[in-house]
């Protein structure tokens, strides 16, 4: 299923796990502000913790387009 692996301990997201679109995008932009006005602030990037710097990568791919297929996909199957 999976084409390559990245840097992220071989995971990807694909197209069969749409259903985590949602929530690593969500996990992720809400903060884009935060972590602009860190950097700009204090000349380097925020601390997170490993989890969460992992969930922030993850989210940084997502794209709105994706968010909103797998909300869809969500929709469908709770339905």
């Amino acid at each position: 299923m999976y084409e390559s692996t990245s840097d992220l301990g071989g995971l990807l997201l694909t197209d069969a796990q749409a259903g985590f679109w949602p929530m690593y995008y969500d996990n992720y932009h809400p903060f884009d502000d935060f972590r602009e006005g860190y950097r700009e602030k204090f000349g380097k990037e925020v601390y997170v913790s490993p989890s969460q710097r992992w969930k922030w990568e993850l989210g940084a791919k997502v794209t709105p387009a994706q968010r909103a297929q797998g909300l869809r996909e969500c929709e469908v199957y709770r339905e």
